[in-house]
């Protein structure tokens, strides 16, 4: 293409400029959006098991024991980071249909057995909104009571609808058993499991 006077060359440098600008500010659009990433804490324990297994039955129950005794108790522990560097606010977290959220649910830790010190530990819990600031990450549990599973090796399939001022989006996940989860689970990762949990009570006392 020929420039043949300066206006020419004008309107060229104009289009560039605008082309720039546009780019420019999409650019930082997309940096601005905001954007967590959510997965299943590899430190504490997600597991559901059998209600039964896990409810205190010599004491009496609460309204939300007695709900989950002949039900199943699903925990999630979650590892949610703030991937950008502006703050975000997460409203709730929806659990699918058929589940029961039961935050103040009282309930006793699966163990092996008596004789082996090793046993399943969840993130503490948390209350909504939760606001995590640039690059942050929060650890927390999330406690359901839901429905019977076919068999007692069946992994439940969880899905969660994160809620966000700027957009909601959905994660899903595959639970195991307690007791399976417990059978492979060694000293080591215990050990590391229980100081997680004993730094994170340090860390709300300081």
């Amino acid at each position: 293409m020929k420039l043949n006077n300066p206006t020419d060359v004008i309107a060229l440098i104009g289009a560039i400029t605008g082309s720039l600008s546009l780019l420019v500010n999409y650019l930082n659009h997309l940096i601005t959006i905001p954007k967590i990433d959510v997965d299943l804490d590899d430190t504490f324990d997600s597991y559901w098991s059998k209600g039964n297994l896990l409810i205190d039955k010599t004491s009496r129950l609460s309204s939300s024991q007695k709900l989950a005794i002949d039900a199943n108790i699903i925990v999630i522990s979650l590892l949610i980071t703030n991937q950008r560097n502006i703050p975000v606010t997460i409203q709730n977290i929806e659990l699918e249909r058929g589940n029961i959220p039961a935050p103040s649910l009282s309930f006793n830790s699966p163990k092996l057995d008596n004789s082996l010190p090793i046993y399943l530990i969840n993130a503490p819990y948390t209350h909504f909104p939760l606001r995590l600031e640039p690059y942050d990450i929060s650890r927390f549990s999330i406690v359901m009571i839901s429905d019977e599973p076919k068999n007692e090796d069946a992994i439940k399939e969880i899905t969660l609808n994160i809620k966000t001022p700027y957009k909601n989006k959905e994660f899903t996940f595959d639970i195991k058993n307690a007791h399976y989860i417990l059978l492979h689970k060694n000293l080591r990762s215990f050990r590391l499991t229980a100081l997680a949990l004993q730094e994170e009570q340090n860390n709300k006392t300081d």
